[in-house]
């Protein structure tokens, strides 16, 4: 059955007006013509204004923060080729970056280009990824540096360092896990819990990893080896994810853009974290210790340098 617009019915009604003319018709139209446009006041003006400037200050911080912790990979990778070495790096560190950071590129690389992915997403959190184009760079860029860095303890000068059983075990059970849930994914499975599995592996790993350096550190009574300017740069990129984060959510008057992307948020407050203790350890705890204050280094470089002091003191007696 066909349906009347109310505009159609408005004529038909004045067109049986008692003198027959189209008198009803005029004014109807006249009246829509004069139905007033709702203008924004100044209140909606200053809130789009706010809007917009909140949305560039969070992309300014999106991308301080990715050449922040992109630039944070040099250092060390720098600091291992000049000494051909890797001693002062610890190397359960490494390993877990790399499964870290393998994590951390597969998620924001799903979340950002997989519609299947975002769909699901969308369907249990209610909002979009809260994936930037920048922090799939970061990712992917971070985890090209730490294959990089893996590959200077295979053919640096790595001393008596050996890879914890308990770290390795972690870093197959992760990739164990990983193997597993796309296999699922693929054959139907629901995709939000492969991201979830992967967010949690990555902040798994950036937690873990942190504590043999610091444990390391301690041992050695030293930091040498272990670039500061890597952890001063990670500090400043953490700061500003909180700091995009913090303002997303302003935008949009939810924490979501931190409880949804769990990965992200997870990885900026473990960085506040450790690196606040790799400072204390390098500028306050073993500021005066040098590159021989370590618990890793050959006897017989420990007797060569003994030696080379006992010589030098018996010089000064006999000059004396």
């Amino acid at each position: 059955m066909a349906v009347e617009s109310p505009t159609a019915a408005a004529v038909v009604e004045n067109d049986n007006v008692a003198d027959g003319s189209s008198q009803g018709t005029v004014e109807v139209a006249e009246s829509a013509d004069k139905t007033p446009v709702p203008t924004p006041n100044a209140q909606s003006v200053e809130e789009l204004e706010a809007h917009g400037k909140l949305t560039g200050f969070a992309l300014a911080c999106g991308w301080i923060y990715f050449f922040a912790w992109s630039l944070s990979f040099y250092p060390q990778c720098i600091l291992n080729y000049r000494k051909k070495s890797v001693r002062g790096l610890s190397l359960d560190y490494v390993l877990l970056n790399v499964t870290g950071f393998f994590c951390y590129s597969l998620f924001t690389t799903l979340l950002h280009w997989s519609g299947r992915v975002r769909a699901s997403y969308i369907a249990r959190y209610g909002i979009p990824p809260q994936v930037e184009f920048n922090d799939i760079i970061f990712a992917v860029h971070g985890l090209c540096l730490c294959v990089i860095t893996f590959v200077q303890c295979l053919i640096y000068d790595a001393g008596n360092q050996k890879a914890r059983p308990t770290v390795i075990l972690l870093n197959l059970i992760i990739w164990m896990g990983l193997v597993l849930l796309t296999i699922l994914t693929i054959v139907g499975f629901d995709s939000t819990f492969l991201i979830s599995f992967l967010g949690i592996g990555k902040v798994t790993c950036s937690f873990v990893k942190y504590l043999p350096q610091i444990v390391l550190n301690f041992r050695r009574k030293s930091t040498f080896g272990w670039s500061i300017s890597f952890v001063l740069l990670d500090l400043l990129g953490g700061i500003f994810s909180i700091i995009q984060q913090t303002l997303r959510s302003i935008q949009i008057s939810s924490i979501k853009p931190f409880t949804a992307n769990v990965a992200k948020t997870g990885l900026a407050v473990e960085t506040l974290i450790f690196d606040t203790i790799f400072i204390v350890q390098h500028c306050i705890l073993y500021r005066n210790a040098d590159e021989f204050d370590s618990l890793d280094q050959d006897d017989e470089q420990r007797e060569w340098m003994e030696w080379n002091e006992d010589e030098f003191e018996m010089s000064e007696e006999e000059d004396t």
